[in-house]
């Protein structure tokens, strides 16, 4: 009993000499007690006290509804993934993977993107903008994976600095409006292969993304261009068959006999339709 009561009266100390103690005010005892055992566990991990006490803060203003066990498996990673990091900035990383968890964002996840944008982006600050952005749209509804892997994908093409960052900020814009990153990732697969250079890849995508805005359907959307991708050797091509496309479905006809009349299936396709 005497280690549970003296880590007890360690965090309370830190609680109230670190931070302010109006900090704990307004929780339940059941809520200050997870942010006293996410405390311990760290601390048993060799967390320094200071680390483990603001950790347990940041949990306690942020998270205390959740379980004790995602908050410590969050900052058990980013201690494995970014020991360098700085304290203010590991707070922050805390903090926006502790929303996302209460968004209901899967763990696994979550660590897969601290994993991955470290592997990828090595300029502190960059890094820094990449998990604010991405972590901030992870939900229930869209997984931050495919936006990473796109990221990863972009960048083994050449794209970097404010180019890189302005095409994750208009990904993330189109995930806010409620699009799944999943088929965004399927066109811009089919769109990076036909055409290296950004600014068409861009162009394309911001094409397509009008187009759903304008009620085509996503998921058929990325289909489609998959098809048509098949059949073209350029991005010229595949954007006048995109254009051929939108302009028979805003005439009225029915997205996918515009599809199938820019690009009929195969024999194949028939078939198993």
């Amino acid at each position: 009993m005497k280690r549970p009561i003296s880590v007890l009266f360690c965090l309370s100390f830190l609680l109230a000499s670190g931070v302010s103690h109006g900090a704990t005010q307004g929780y339940t005892s059941a809520e200050r007690q997870r942010a006293n055992e996410l405390y311990k566990r760290l601390i048993d991990r060799d967390t320094p006290k200071k680390n483990a006490a603001e950790l347990a803060r940041v949990y306690l203003r942020r998270a205390y509804v959740l379980d004790v066990g995602p908050g410590e498996t969050i900052a058990n990673e980013l201690q494995k993934t970014y020991p360098q990091l700085a304290d203010q900035d590991r707070l922050w990383y805390f903090a926006w993977a502790l929303d996302a968890l209460i968004r209901g964002a899967k763990l696994k996840d979550l660590q897969t993107t601290l994993e991955q944008t470290h592997e990828i982006i090595h300029n502190s600050d960059e890094r820094t903008f990449f998990v604010r952005s991405v972590l901030g749209v992870a939900s229930c509804y869209a997984s931050p994976v495919p936006i990473l892997e796109i990221v990863e994908d972009a960048t083994d093409d050449g794209m970097m600095g404010e180019q890189r960052r302005k095409f994750v900020s208009w990904i993330i814009t189109q995930v806010k409006r409620g699009e799944n990153p999943v088929y965004i990732q399927q066109i811009y697969d089919v769109v990076s292969d036909i055409t290296p250079l950004p600014g068409s890849q861009r162009d394309l995508l911001d094409k397509c993304y009008r187009a759903v805005h304008r009620g085509v359907p996503p998921d058929r959307l990325a289909d489609a261009v998959k098809r048509m991708g098949e059949n073209c050797e350029t991005g010229k091509q595949l954007e006048g068959n995109l254009d051929n496309v939108l302009r028979l479905f805003y005439a009225g006809v029915p997205f996918e006999k515009a599809v199938d009349t820019v690009a009929p299936p195969t024999k194949k396709a028939e078939r198993k339709e």
